[in-house]
């Protein structure tokens, strides 16, 4: 019997990890902004963006480079403790009035004001 790459790497997830979701049988091995490809190699449109925590696209360089600098000075210290980054980003969220969060921010950060007016830290 012939199985598919997704098939065979689903069937494997099946046994080793818990199950939390009701998950389809595809498996994503690579992204790109707004696009996904699976283990056969089909591209996918990717309408959930990570249910909107990646709403700036997968592998975006603004972000990926962001991270990459953050990371070359401190991942994530206990939340026990403040961190610069951190404070940086909470100042310059505290000038949006809560109106503005509303309209611009409805269930998460919103891709334009993300890049353009936070992730500048």
């Amino acid at each position: 019997m012939n199985i598919s790459k997704n098939m065979e790497i689903f069937e494997q997830g099946n046994k080793y990890l818990m199950s939390t979701y009701s998950r389809l049988p595809v498996v994503f091995v690579k992204a790109k902004m707004q696009y996904l490809w699976d283990a056969e190699g089909s591209k996918y449109l990717d309408f959930i963006a990570g249910y909107g925590c990646l709403n700036v696209g997968h592998s975006n360089k603004f972000v990926v480079n962001a991270l990459k600098q953050q990371i070359g000075k401190i991942i994530q210290p206990s939340n026990i403790y403040f961190n610069q980054s951190q404070v940086k980003l909470a100042q310059k969220a505290s000038v949006f009035p809560a109106a503005q969060w509303r309209q611009e921010l409805p269930m998460s950060f919103h891709g334009k004001i993300f890049q353009k007016k936070l992730f500048h830290i």
